[in-house]
């Protein structure tokens, strides 16, 4: 009878792990589910999963208080462990997410709830159940339930509680438009750092690399000076300067692009590696733009979540910055799905707004001790070597200083130079409104849409700008995916061309915005039997449709270019619809 007890025990534990890890698991799931990625039968799913794993805990506790419990009532227990779970996180979503903004939110503070009530309901259950022979096993098992459901939750949900409650969780005090004035002080502090870390008498520098494994030595490095305008670029309201540093022994030349914007408080800088020499370089590696710290004191970092079109899209957070690195990157290559690539480092004596300029899959880290801010930015992977001749640069990083407590002066600061110094000329004062009459979607003919631009009275045309045609207007398959490659006109049902709604539109006042995805290329398509002709010219990827199309090459870049102007010329479009619908980091 012992041995028969004893197993039962063992099965009975083994049965509470799975379902403890069911428990966990669909914790996990909901909170990507909520993030606006999966479907609402996959929610009732895991909520259903959930429930059984607590129902399963409740009808161990019962039979501990009874000593004993038939399956009728450990029936009852599982099914009321589901309605009370589900009720519970249904009802706090109904409570206190009327906004829809909040929705990770409530399932991570849902099952904060069901992971303590389930540890304890455990913790009770084996304690009372336990037989001499398996006292100790089973309470060493209740104590590891504990600690894992009741510590995991604090350290891995409660931040995230705080953060996914952003509109609840940050507040920042009332600032005077003339404390949002930037200072003298502020100005002279931005010069004296720019000066410091670029001109400085110690030859230290912001950014690094490593050379062959070997750290840069500005020491080993002869340093030039000049203004001439070597990129090419020109920035409003701000004195750039050319930094070239040379090195014989290894035929590299490294030139930095610094920018001082003196009267928005802010500096800017790219650094270019260039190979000079006749032969092929080391192998470039660990390629900082900026791997720095800043003096701030004790500080606070703010940054924004990307677009994943999630609710949690843009969410504002905040964290404090101690010895830990905060790390962010981009994601699959996309540089703002996952965060924004700007952040708001709030410190006790000041602070400053970085921003990191590339389009590809940056990274990023923030620690603080003793006082000092440590940061990084970088391109998230690069070892190579350089060709003679070739040259490769590293991404923007952009510095926006200010001298209050309060970040609200640091967001308004960079806000301003953005407007300022980076925006074209007068785009913050012409707004441009477009309407959209064949979209992905869409199979209307060239009759339709001029039946439909005829439908719409004057005072539309007043309010608009130019109609809008997205993907699909090219020749496709069985979805407007499929033809991705295909930039010539569907003839049948644009059998005039596109030039003709071009026109007819012109004749309304009104201009014809034109879809274009020139990256991506589909088998099949006209761009794919031309590219599949020249050699590099397509990059694939085992096991995926997806070509990209290669712009790195120049001769491929030049076909595209010259096609793509052609095309909008021909096609009678006045404004370029760029867009990007897969993942390019592992291309």
């Amino acid at each position: 009878m012992e041995k028969k007890n004893k197993k039962i025990r063992i099965i009975e534990a083994s049965v509470t792990t799975v379902l403890f890890g069911l428990l966990i698991y669909a914790a996990y799931s909901l909170w990507y589910i909520f993030g606006g990625t999966e479907s609402s039968f996959d929610v009732h799913l895991y909520t259903v999963l959930s429930g059984t794993a607590l129902g399963w805990f409740v009808a161990m506790l019962v039979g501990a208080i009874r000593k004993k419990s038939s399956w009728l009532t450990n029936l009852i227990c599982l099914l009321l462990g589901n309605g009370i779970f589900q009720g519970l996180i249904w009802g706090t979503n109904a409570a206190i997410n009327k906004e829809n903004y909040l929705n990770e939110a409530v399932v991570i503070n849902t099952f904060t709830v069901a992971f303590a009530a389930s540890a304890i309901v455990l913790l009770i259950a084996f304690i009372m159940r336990a037989k001499s022979s398996l006292k100790a096993m089973n309470i060493i098992l209740a104590i590891i339930y504990f600690v894992v459901s009741c510590g995991g939750v604090y350290v891995l949900n409660i931040e995230n509680i705080k953060a996914l409650s952003y509109k609840k969780n940050i507040e920042f005090g009332t600032i005077s438009a003339e404390e949002m004035k930037l200072t003298n002080n502020e100005m002279n502090f931005c010069t004296q750092w720019f000066n410091n870390n670029f001109y400085g008498d110690d030859n230290k520098y912001p950014f690094t690399f490593k050379l062959d494994g070997k750290e840069f030595d500005p020491e080993q490095w002869e340093q030039n000076l000049t203004e001439s305008p070597a990129f090419g670029t020109v920035y409003a309201d701000g004195q750039t300067e050319y930094i070239v540093l040379t090195n014989k022994n290894n035929g590299l030349e490294v030139t930095v692009e610094a920018t001082l914007f003196l009267r928005n408080a802010t500096c800017q800088w790219i650094v270019y590696i260039k190979n000079t020499g006749d032969k092929n370089s080391g192998v470039i590696s660990d390629f900082y733009a900026l791997n720095s710290s800043f003096a701030s004191g004790k500080a606070d970092i703010y940054y924004s979540m990307g677009s994943n079109t999630a609710a949690s899209d843009f969410s504002l957070i905040k964290k404090s910055l101690g010895s830990t690195e905060r790390i962010f990157s981009g994601v699959d290559g996309k540089p703002t799905e996952s965060y924004l690539p700007y952040f708001n480092v709030c410190g006790e004596k000041y602070g400053f707004v970085l921003g990191i300029g590339w389009t590809g899959q940056w990274a990023s880290s923030f620690s603080s001790k003793n006082g000092e801010t440590a940061i990084t930015v970088k391109q998230d992977s690069l070892k190579a070597y350089l060709l003679p001749g070739e040259e490769i640069r590293s991404p923007l990083v952009s510095i926006s200083f200010y001298d209050n407590e309060n970040p609200l002066k640091g967001f308004n600061s960079f806000r301003r130079w953005i407007m300022d110094s980076v925006y074209p000329e007068n785009v913050t004062q012409n707004s441009y409104t477009v309407m959209e009459v064949a979209g992905p979607e869409s199979t209307r003919t060239a009759d339709e849409i001029i039946e439909i631009l005829n439908g719409l009275d004057n005072s539309v045309y007043e309010n608009i700008d130019a109609f809008w045609m997205d993907a699909g207007w090219y020749s496709y398959n069985e979805g407007w995916y499929d033809g991705v490659g295909n930039w010539t006109v569907d003839t049948t049902r644009y059998d005039n061309g596109i030039s003709e709604l071009s026109g007819y539109a012109a004749g309304k006042g009104l201009g014809h915005v034109l879809w274009y995805e020139p990256e991506r290329v589909f088998p099949g398509t006209e761009f794919h039997k031309a590219g599949s002709e020249k050699p590099q010219w397509l990059i694939s990827v085992d096991g995926n449709d997806n070509l990209m199309w290669n712009l790195a090459n120049e001769d491929a870049f030049k076909y595209y270019c010259d096609y793509i102007l052609n095309s909008l010329k021909e096609n009678g479009a006045t404004v370029y619809r760029q867009d990007f619908n897969f993942a390019p980091l592992k291309y």
